[in-house]
């Protein structure tokens, strides 16, 4: 059995928090298709995407808010997952579209991109702030935090499983605390570092580990199974 391992420190030995030995390249989902057909294979298997959300630059850039670092959990991993999912599958869509479950079908997407949009929360980090942003609709919100007001923060997972339903497959989130609050911020699009097979080019790992260089007190609770 793994043990959970929980540490205030990074491991950036070996491992730097600034630098990756692939090219950084942004892509969106669409510009995939601008590649070879083996080529978009490989980004599609390997997760090789780099995938933003510009709406957060945008809200940021709307405040003010410029040269942040951000880490992005974008709700359009969970669209690509279900192009995926449906593209194996279209078999099913074909059957529900001329069946009378057809409704159904439109419930289940409309609860999945709620659910989505909810537990898709990206950071943006400046020199003294720390900014939450969603930027989906009907969660939108732009929360600032002091980085001096910051008491701790958890960098974790929850233990429920449920949104695997609606093909959300990761479960982490980020607690952060002040002297009079305590909150939560869902951000599944935000994984563990891969060795350069993340949907995203930032990852938790470099996110803990600006965390740790600004001198915020951070618990890193999440392991690598």
């Amino acid at each position: 059995m793994k043990q959970k391992h929980s540490r205030s420190e990074p491991l950036c030995v070996g491992h730097s928090c600034h630098s990756k030995t692939i090219p950084r390249c942004i892509f969106s989902i669409l510009s995939i298709f601008s590649h070879p057909p083996r080529q978009k294979l490989t980004m599609f298997f390997t997760g090789a995407l780099s995938i933003k959300d510009k709406r957060v630059d945008k809200m940021l850039l709307a405040r003010n808010v410029t040269g942040a670092d951000i880490y992005y959990s974008p709700i359009a991993i969970w669209f690509l997952f279900l192009v995926i999912l449906f593209g194996i599958n279209y078999w099913l869509i074909f059957m529900a579209a001329l069946s009378k479950y057809y409704p159904l079908f439109l419930i289940y997407l409309a609860i999945g991109y709620v659910v989505s949009a909810y537990l898709n929360n990206s950071f943006a980090l400046t020199q003294d702030t720390l900014i939450v942003v969603n930027p989906n609709f009907p969660f939108r919100q732009f929360k600032a935090y002091s980085l001096a007001d910051i008491k701790q923060i958890t960098i974790d997972k929850t233990k429920h499983r449920w949104h695997y339903f609606f093909v959300i497959f990761s479960r982490n989130f980020v607690r952060i605390q002040t002297s009079q609050t305590s909150e939560r911020y869902f951000c599944v699009g935000l994984e563990l570092d891969a060795f350069d097979e993340n949907w995203t080019d930032k990852t938790m790992d470099t996110f803990h580990c600006k965390l740790i260089e600004k001198g915020v007190p951070t618990i890193f609770n999440l392991d690598n199974d």
